[in-house]
């Protein structure tokens, strides 16, 4: 009998993120990443988006923020999604709305526009009225 050999694609790997992300295995998720990227299949927007959404589900700011600094390390532009679930994890955490108006500031970097699922995240970490006032903001001088 012929033996078939599988190998995983970024669909699997994103899968398999999302399934640790939906347990709770937030850790797990970002194993599961770095063996994807390791793995030299090509990644994409999905793959990165379900590990920073892996960070946001555990409430996880910093790796959250780490996930979406891997994403611009891998050339591809974080999305509103990618943001959204960024500002999720920003929700009551240390330095939280501190973090979500920079991400608010990034996003109007990007041209992206607030959908209500970010904006909702972004109230609940800083409060709507600043969340509203954080995305019409011009970008800080560099």
């Amino acid at each position: 009998m012929a033996t078939v050999r599988l190998t995983p694609d970024v669909l699997s790997y994103t899968a398999v993120i999302r399934a640790a992300a939906a347990t709770g295995q937030v850790e797990e998720a970002l194993r599961w990443r770095d063996r994807a990227l390791a793995s030299g299949v090509p990644s994409d927007v999905a793959l990165h988006n379900a590990a920073i959404g892996a960070c946001a589900r555990a409430r996880r700011l910093d790796l959250a923020l780490h996930a979406l600094g891997a994403m611009r390390g891998a050339r591809l532009g974080p999305t509103l999604v990618s943001y959204t679930s960024a500002l999720s994890a920003c929700s009551g955490q240390p330095g939280g709305a501190e973090a979500a108006e920079a991400l608010l500031r990034d996003m109007g970097a990007g041209a992206l526009r607030l959908d209500a699922l970010a904006l909702g995240a972004a109230s609940r970490a800083i409060g709507r009225g600043r969340a509203e006032a954080g995305i019409r903001r011009p970008p800080a001088p560099s």
